[in-house]
Protein backbone atom coordinates (compact mmCIF):
# COMPACT_ATOMS: atom_id res chain seq x y z
CA UNK A 1 0.00 0.00 0.00
CA UNK A 2 1.15 3.28 -0.79
CA UNK A 3 1.82 5.69 2.11
CA UNK A 4 0.83 8.75 0.85
CA UNK A 5 4.16 10.19 -0.44
CA UNK A 6 4.04 8.89 -4.21
CA UNK A 7 4.79 11.37 -6.26
CA UNK A 8 4.40 11.01 -10.07
CA UNK A 9 5.09 13.62 -12.99
CA UNK A 10 5.15 13.15 -17.00
CA UNK A 11 5.01 16.11 -19.50
CA UNK A 12 5.36 15.65 -23.12
CA UNK A 13 5.43 18.32 -26.05
CA UNK A 14 6.32 18.89 -29.66
CA UNK A 15 8.98 21.78 -29.85
CA UNK A 16 9.19 21.52 -34.09
CA UNK A 17 7.24 19.91 -36.66
CA UNK A 18 7.77 16.20 -36.29
CA UNK A 19 9.79 16.07 -33.02
CA UNK A 20 7.62 14.78 -29.62
CA UNK A 21 9.36 14.58 -26.21
CA UNK A 22 8.34 13.26 -23.25
CA UNK A 23 9.81 13.63 -19.37
CA UNK A 24 8.54 11.23 -16.54
CA UNK A 25 9.41 10.91 -12.98
CA UNK A 26 8.13 8.10 -10.84
CA UNK A 27 8.55 8.15 -7.37
CA UNK A 28 6.67 5.60 -5.41
CA UNK A 29 6.75 4.69 -2.12
CA UNK A 30 5.21 2.02 -0.50
CA UNK A 31 4.98 0.57 2.96
CA UNK A 32 7.99 -2.67 2.46
CA UNK A 33 6.44 -6.49 2.51
CA UNK A 34 7.30 -9.35 0.01
CA UNK A 35 5.38 -8.17 -2.92
CA UNK A 36 5.38 -4.25 -2.49
CA UNK A 37 8.78 -1.85 -3.31
CA UNK A 38 9.84 1.31 -3.41
CA UNK A 39 10.94 3.00 -6.45
CA UNK A 40 12.13 5.77 -7.92
CA UNK A 41 12.04 5.92 -11.75
CA UNK A 42 13.01 8.82 -14.40
CA UNK A 43 12.25 8.32 -18.27
CA UNK A 44 12.84 10.40 -21.24
CA UNK A 45 11.64 9.78 -24.60
CA UNK A 46 11.79 11.29 -27.95
CA UNK A 47 10.31 10.58 -31.77
CA UNK A 48 11.43 12.46 -34.75
CA UNK A 49 9.39 12.15 -37.96
CA UNK A 50 10.63 13.40 -41.15
CA UNK A 51 8.97 12.16 -44.09
CA UNK A 52 8.95 8.17 -44.66
CA UNK A 53 11.18 8.28 -41.60
CA UNK A 54 10.76 7.60 -37.89
CA UNK A 55 13.30 7.66 -35.65
CA UNK A 56 12.48 7.23 -31.60
CA UNK A 57 14.73 6.47 -28.33
CA UNK A 58 13.86 5.95 -24.82
CA UNK A 59 15.80 5.84 -21.75
CA UNK A 60 15.03 4.71 -18.24
CA UNK A 61 16.61 4.73 -14.67
CA UNK A 62 15.26 2.74 -11.81
CA UNK A 63 16.39 2.77 -8.55
CA UNK A 64 14.85 0.45 -6.40
CA UNK A 65 14.41 -0.66 -2.47
CA UNK A 66 13.18 -3.68 -3.43
CA UNK A 67 12.46 -7.30 -2.11
CA UNK A 68 11.12 -8.32 -5.48
CA UNK A 69 11.61 -6.50 -9.04
CA UNK A 70 10.43 -8.62 -11.91
CA UNK A 71 12.18 -8.60 -15.65
CA UNK A 72 10.95 -11.76 -16.39
CA UNK A 73 7.94 -13.89 -15.73
CA UNK A 74 7.46 -14.26 -11.77
CA UNK A 75 9.98 -13.29 -8.65
CA UNK A 76 11.85 -16.24 -7.18
CA UNK A 77 13.90 -16.06 -4.02
CA UNK A 78 17.26 -16.38 -5.32
CA UNK A 79 19.15 -14.48 -8.13
CA UNK A 80 19.11 -16.15 -11.31
CA UNK A 81 19.03 -16.87 -15.18
CA UNK A 82 17.03 -19.16 -17.17
CA UNK A 83 15.05 -19.20 -20.22
CA UNK A 84 12.60 -16.59 -19.46
CA UNK A 85 15.12 -13.75 -18.08
CA UNK A 86 16.14 -12.03 -14.62
CA UNK A 87 13.75 -13.37 -11.96
CA UNK A 88 14.95 -11.41 -8.48
CA UNK A 89 16.90 -8.37 -7.67
CA UNK A 90 17.37 -6.86 -4.54
CA UNK A 91 18.32 -2.54 -3.50
CA UNK A 92 19.66 -2.10 -7.11
CA UNK A 93 19.79 -0.47 -10.31
CA UNK A 94 17.94 -1.22 -13.60
CA UNK A 95 18.60 0.58 -16.61
CA UNK A 96 16.62 0.70 -19.62
CA UNK A 97 18.12 2.32 -23.35
CA UNK A 98 15.55 1.38 -26.52
CA UNK A 99 16.22 3.54 -29.93
CA UNK A 100 14.52 2.24 -33.15
CA UNK A 101 13.91 3.23 -36.50
CA UNK A 102 10.77 2.91 -39.13
CA UNK A 103 10.75 3.62 -43.02
CA UNK A 104 7.76 3.64 -45.03
CA UNK A 105 7.97 2.96 -48.59
CA UNK A 106 5.09 2.58 -50.58
CA UNK A 107 3.02 -0.63 -48.99
CA UNK A 108 5.57 -1.49 -46.91
CA UNK A 109 6.85 -0.69 -43.56
CA UNK A 110 10.51 -1.71 -42.23
CA UNK A 111 11.33 -1.20 -38.33
CA UNK A 112 14.57 -1.78 -36.76
CA UNK A 113 14.79 -1.93 -33.22
CA UNK A 114 17.46 -1.90 -30.52
CA UNK A 115 17.72 -2.22 -27.04
CA UNK A 116 19.56 -2.99 -24.00
CA UNK A 117 19.14 -3.05 -20.34
CA UNK A 118 21.10 -3.44 -17.05
CA UNK A 119 20.71 -4.06 -13.43
CA UNK A 120 23.07 -4.09 -10.84
CA UNK A 121 21.70 -5.36 -7.51
CA UNK A 122 23.41 -5.22 -3.79
CA UNK A 123 24.46 -8.53 -2.72
CA UNK A 124 24.20 -10.31 -6.67
CA UNK A 125 25.51 -10.30 -9.95
CA UNK A 126 24.73 -7.90 -12.81
CA UNK A 127 22.56 -8.72 -15.63
CA UNK A 128 23.20 -7.35 -19.13
CA UNK A 129 20.21 -7.85 -21.89
CA UNK A 130 20.86 -7.21 -25.49
CA UNK A 131 17.93 -6.82 -27.85
CA UNK A 132 17.71 -6.66 -31.50
CA UNK A 133 14.57 -6.63 -33.84
CA UNK A 134 14.02 -5.87 -37.53
CA UNK A 135 10.57 -6.72 -39.20
CA UNK A 136 8.71 -5.86 -42.74
CA UNK A 137 4.94 -5.22 -43.00
CA UNK A 138 3.32 -5.14 -46.10
CA UNK A 139 -0.03 -3.87 -46.45
CA UNK A 140 -2.42 -5.87 -48.87
CA UNK A 141 -5.54 -3.42 -48.35
CA UNK A 142 -6.75 -1.09 -45.72
CA UNK A 143 -7.34 -4.32 -43.38
CA UNK A 144 -5.05 -6.53 -44.29
CA UNK A 145 -0.86 -6.71 -43.67
CA UNK A 146 1.55 -9.70 -43.94
CA UNK A 147 4.13 -9.21 -41.67
CA UNK A 148 7.62 -10.97 -41.02
CA UNK A 149 10.25 -10.56 -38.17
CA UNK A 150 13.56 -11.34 -36.40
CA UNK A 151 14.30 -10.92 -33.33
CA UNK A 152 17.58 -11.87 -31.37
CA UNK A 153 17.63 -11.52 -27.18
CA UNK A 154 21.19 -11.99 -25.38
CA UNK A 155 21.14 -12.38 -21.81
CA UNK A 156 24.37 -12.37 -19.63
CA UNK A 157 24.84 -13.02 -15.77
CA UNK A 158 27.87 -13.49 -14.11
CA UNK A 159 29.60 -16.13 -16.61
CA UNK A 160 26.35 -17.60 -17.88
CA UNK A 161 24.55 -16.29 -21.16
CA UNK A 162 21.47 -17.01 -22.30
CA UNK A 163 21.11 -16.52 -26.13
CA UNK A 164 17.27 -16.23 -27.89
CA UNK A 165 16.82 -16.44 -31.83
CA UNK A 166 12.84 -15.42 -33.03
CA UNK A 167 11.68 -15.47 -36.83
CA UNK A 168 7.68 -14.87 -36.82
CA UNK A 169 5.58 -14.07 -39.75
CA UNK A 170 1.75 -14.00 -39.87
CA UNK A 171 -1.47 -12.00 -41.68
CA UNK A 172 -3.24 -9.59 -39.97
CA UNK A 173 -7.09 -9.21 -41.35
CA UNK A 174 -9.42 -6.51 -39.41
CA UNK A 175 -12.94 -6.55 -39.61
Amino acid sequence: TADGTDTQFGVGFKPIPGLEVIAAIANNKQTPSSTNTAQKATKFGARYSMGPHTFWAQIEDVDTNSTCVTTALSCGSTNTVSSTGVTTATKGEMKYNWFGYSLKAGNNLFVAQYANSSREAAGSTDVDVTFLSLAVLHSLSKNTTLHVGYRKTELEQGTTTVEQTVFAGGMRVNF
